[in-house]
C-alpha cells in the first residue's frame, strides 16, 4: 500500500457545488484495479474575509443609538434618508464615542425617516 501514492489536485466550485479531482498513481504494469470509496469526509470553508460586524439600533431616552462592536475599527457609519440611491449616504464622523466593547452613535430622532449601514 505505501507504494501508491494519493494526491489531489485543486477544487472547483461549479454551481453551487464543490468538486475535488483526486489523482491516484500505480506502479507501472501493476496488474490490479483499485476502486476508491470516500466516507464520512467533512469539508470546512475557510475565509480569509474579515467578519462582517452586526449593527444594532436602539433608543437611549430621547436618542437613537447606533452601535457596533468595537474591533469594527476599519468600518464607517454612514447615513441616507432614501435607499433609492447608491450616491446617497453620508459617513458620520460626529458624535461617534469608543467604549471598552463597542462603538456608539447617538443622535436625537427626527419624523424623518433614516437609514444606516457599515461601509468598509
Amino acid at each position: 500500500m505505501s507504494d501508491y501514492v494519493v494526491g489531489y489536485k485543486s477544487g472547483v466550485v461549479v454551481s453551487g457545488d464543490l468538486t475535488i479531482v483526486f489523482g491516484i498513481s500505480f506502479p507501472l504494469g501493476s496488474p490490479y484495479t483499485y476502486e476508491v470509496n470516500f466516507d464520512n469526509i467533512r469539508l470546512d470553508a475557510i475565509s480569509d474575509a474579515p467578519p462582517t460586524p452586526p449593527l444594532s439600533i436602539s433608543s437611549a431616552g430621547s436618542y437613537v443609538r447606533v452601535s457596533w462592536p468595537a474591533w469594527a475599527t476599519n468600518f464607517v457609519l454612514e447615513t441616507s434618508r432614501t435607499l433609492s440611491s447608491a450616491d446617497s449616504w453620508t459617513v458620520l464622523t460626529n458624535g461617534i464615542t469608543a467604549g471598552p466593547t463597542e462603538l456608539v452613535f447617538t443622535n436625537p430622532p427626527t419624523d424623518v425617516s433614516g437609514y444606516y449601514r457599515l461601509r468598509k
